[in-house]
């Protein structure tokens, strides 16, 4: 949950975490939680919904304000045209979200404000890219606390590299940068977790 101009908002994600789910309220309509946005790693399987690129990244508002996905609402990702794939969300406090390639680095993607049908809005143009920092070669989940302006990553290191076997796995290694708005990327701690990782795999249920 996440307030922007003082509206609640409902972020969620599917159980693969391909694509994150962005729902607003209205009063009139009391806790029901209405369709108003969606962005997605790659085109989702099945025919829903309709009109979706083929290919590649791509983002859904619901411009009319309607709470269904029409076709003319769908658009794509112009700058990279491609399927990130396994990437992992972050939404932060003020609503900017964030997502974490496997390989690419990361990228967020600022709030730009609200739409005439109150509409959180989102755009690859004004979207901010990262490099991957040291120590990582592959980056598994990221965590921005806004109001402490720090930065958490997990993934992997040549030292400790991606195992395939091991699907979705949050990576042993842990990272956090302090100051991160100021442009210096300052490694302030760093940790490993990987035997602990998999003895906890492995307790029965």
């Amino acid at each position: 949950m996440r307030r922007i101009n003082g509206q609640p908002f409902l972020y969620t994600l599917d159980p693969g975490a391909h694509y994150v789910n962005v729902y607003r309220f209205d009063a009139a309509r009391g806790e029901t939680a209405i369709p108003s946005g969606l962005l997605a790693q790659n085109p989702l399987p099945g025919t829903w919904p309709s009109g979706q690129p083929s290919y590649g990244e791509w983002p859904w508002r619901d411009v009319n304000g309607n709470g269904v996905v029409d076709v003319g609402e769908i658009s794509s990702n112009p700058s990279t045209g491609s399927t990130v794939g396994n990437g992992f969300w972050w939404v932060d406090a003020p609503g900017n979200v964030w997502l974490a390639t496997p390989l690419s680095g990361f990228r967020e993607m600022p709030l730009q404000g609200l739409d005439s049908a109150g509409n959180p809005i989102y755009t690859y143009a004004s979207s901010q890219l990262f490099a991957m920092p040291q120590p990582f070669t592959r980056l598994a989940r990221l965590v921005y606390i806004a109001e402490m302006d720090t930065m958490y990553l997990s993934g992997f290191t040549s030292a400790i590299p991606w195992d395939a076997t091991h699907w979705k796995e949050a990576g042993p290694v842990l990272a956090r940068y302090d100051n991160w708005s100021s442009g210096t990327l300052t490694q302030r701690t760093r940790s490993c977790c990987r035997g602990t990782q998999r003895a906890i795999r492995r307790r029965p249920r």
